[in-house]
């Protein structure tokens, strides 16, 4: 999430990949592969549904094999 110039913050494309990379802790040799999937319009967590939750299941499926776990971010306000 970054902030406009309101400073309200919204979902941003590649925010997460940038601060990946600048992260000292990710550039060590036995590190794990980070791989990060994002959609290419990225939606407030307090904006999805049912629908965006069968998607990120199908990208999971979709992907399953290729990795040994995935961490899926999302905002608290879908914590319930």
């Amino acid at each position: 999430m970054t902030p406009d110039e309101n400073g309200t913050l919204h979902p941003t494309n590649g925010f997460l990949e940038r601060k990946i990379a600048e992260m000292d802790e990710f550039q060590f040799e036995g590190m794990a592969k980070v791989t990060v999937l994002e959609w290419y319009d990225p939606i407030d967590s307090s904006d999805m549904d049912p629908g965006d939750w069968q998607k990120l299941a199908k990208q999971i499926q979709e992907h399953y094999w290729d990795y040994d776990g995935f961490v899926i971010l999302q905002g608290t306000d879908t914590m319930r």
